[in-house]
């Protein structure tokens, strides 16, 4: 039986760093979908804004800001972006390039930290 290339610790410390690495990205992905939103989205999904207005009609207050919701899914955000759905027209590739939209669902879907006292 041969062993392995790399001993056990150098494999967790490789790992280690590729998680690291991962999650630097995705922070960093997140970043700019918050840029991107705010630049292409924000005129509508912000505060105050009609597609704003139009999910707190469908869905409540609770739900109609983007930014805040915790429950949406990259392909979900994807799909409707690219569809369209009721008064949001469809939006191109040209409008939101494949790589601006996926930095926008990272944002729109990035971890949150927990709320803060709260009880169980």
């Amino acid at each position: 039986m041969s062993k392995g290339v790399f001993s056990a610790s150098t494999r967790v410390v490789f790992i280690s760093g590729a998680l690291a690495l991962a999650q630097a990205v995705t922070a960093a992905d997140a970043a700019n979908g918050q840029r991107l939103f705010m630049s292409k989205c924000a005129l509508c999904h912000a505060a105050g804004g009609t597609g704003t207005q139009m999910l707190a009609r469908r869905l409540g207050n609770e739900r109609a800001l983007l930014a805040e919701r915790t429950d949406l899914q990259p392909a979900y955000i994807s799909a409707i972006v690219r569809a369209g759905l009721n008064s949001m027209p469809a939006l191109t590739r040209v409008d939101v390039t494949d790589a601006q939209l996926d930095d926008i669902a990272t944002y729109l879907t990035r971890p949150r930290p927990a709320a803060t006292g709260a009880t169980p």
